[in-house]
């Protein structure tokens, strides 16, 4: 599907993991915010908005000791 989407530059697009995920969950997660980022970079910002759970999987970090 191709979308023919105009905006300003600069314009960020929010993707959210609106439910309690669980670690079984987070496999998928990261599959579809790596498709959102393979066909948005280059054309929007975008960026990921979730629990805390949901960035540490998506980013790789864990809270500081």
């Amino acid at each position: 599907m191709k979308l023919n989407i105009s905006s300003a530059k600069g314009v960020v697009i929010y993707f959210a993991v609106e439910y309690d995920a669980q670690p079984g969950d987070m496999a998928a997660i990261k599959g579809y915010f790596h498709g959102v980022h393979t066909v948005l970079t280059g054309k929007f910002l975008n960026g990921p908005y979730g629990s805390y759970a949901v960035m540490v999987a998506l980013w790789g970090h864990t809270r500081p000791k």
